[in-house]
């Protein structure tokens, strides 16, 4: 049997088909973080909205109501423009959870105890900053052609990031 070579043709496409292979598996690794960005929004949303509920009932001031009201309704709003526009909303969601946290501690005592013994509320907070970090990272590493791609299904499944489940 004789050996072929290849041509320079054959070549070109193999490496580029080696590249789409690539990018689309980096694609694919890095969904998932960013559907678990969004979702950590959405949780945040509703967290805060549950908490709304309990401190209704502890007879806290309308004005403290309506402001974590507002909260809650903006991380859940995060959650909904992720799916178009998710650089912009994992930034500003991190920013004002930051902002949110920042300011507990500095206005209560509570809070800073909090910080400086691991509980399970600060585990939570610091799974949720990790998980908006990393959905901004997924971001930066998914290859701009594919980004870019409307007809890859790329943007379509952001879209809709509950679909799998």
């Amino acid at each position: 049997m004789a050996h072929r070579t290849r041509t320079q043709e054959e070549i070109d496409r193999s490496m580029k088909t080696a590249r789409d292979l690539k990018a689309k598996q980096t694609l694919r690794e890095q969904k998932k973080n960013i559907r678990n960005a969004q979702r950590a929004l959405m949780a945040i949303g509703i967290i805060q909205l549950l908490f709304v509920a309990i401190m209704f009932y502890a007879g806290f001031t309308v004005v403290i109501l309506v402001a974590d009201i507002i909260i809650g309704a903006m991380f859940i709003g995060l959650y909904f423009l992720s799916r178009e526009k998710p650089a912009l909303a994992f930034n500003i969601g991190l920013i004002v959870y930051g902002i949110i946290q920042a300011t507990l501690i500095v206005t209560n005592r509570d809070s800073l105890d909090g910080v400086l013994r691991l509980d399970l509320a600060m585990i939570i907070k610091l799974i949720i900053f990790a998980t908006l970090f990393s959905g901004i990272a997924a971001l930066k590493r998914i290859p701009k052609s594919l980004m870019d791609k409307k007809d890859n299904g790329v943007l379509d499944e952001m879209q809709h990031p509950l679909s799998d489940l």
